[in-house]
């Protein structure tokens, strides 16, 4: 049937397969109306977003679901509530403070009907890569034969470094004085 709002149920009694006169009965109206969801595209189950940097909430529906409310939490403290939106989807700047955590969720309702609604999977907010230099730190004083046999001092400079985030599989170390590059070295071990 067609979604409408006048249906009603109507019923006989029924003896010995022989309808009684007089016993039909219709109950009241009812409407049968189209099935509303609301379905959360991104983020995804387990997904890593960097504070820092945008990220998109993405959501389809069916039915006349209307515009939507957002609401983003980390466990169970609300982090964000947005206004009225529409359109399926909404960018969310993440701040680059944004606590860090595996515990971050998405729930997106109906404005118009709050029992239509989707809860996402958990997400993770990662830090935005970086990586500090520790070694050398100022004030060191490195000369240009350390490390060369026979020189003052024949012991290797090392250059280390902290990171954060995912800095990938390989850094490309500069030499620089002032703001001209003398030495590159590539993917270090």
């Amino acid at each position: 049937g067609a979604y409408a709002t006048d249906y009603k149920i109507g019923y006989d009694v029924v003896r010995n397969n022989v309808v009684i006169t007089g016993s039909h009965t219709e109950g009241p109206l009812f409407e049968v109306a189209e099935a509303r969801t609301i379905s959360i595209a991104a983020p995804t189950a387990n997904a890593q977003v960097e504070r820092g940097k945008q990220s998109i909430i993405r959501w389809t529906t069916t039915g006349a679901v209307g515009p939507v409310s957002i609401t983003i939490k980390k466990g169970n403290a609300v982090i964000l509530t947005t206004g009225t939106t529409t359109g399926g989807q909404y960018v969310w700047d993440i701040p680059n403070t944004q606590t860090l955590g595996a515990d971050y969720s998405v729930r997106i309702v109906s404005v118009a009907d709050a029992t239509v609604y989707a809860l996402s999977n958990l997400f993770s907010i990662v830090p935005k890569p970086a990586i500090s230099i520790t070694v050398p730190n100022g004030g060191e004083v490195w000369a240009i034969d350390d490390g060369k046999s026979g020189s003052k001092n024949p012991t290797a400079r090392h250059i280390k470094w902290t990171k954060e985030g995912n800095v990938g599989l390989a850094v490309d170390i500069q030499l620089k004085q002032g703001d001209t590059v003398v030495g590159t070295m590539s993917n270090p071990t």
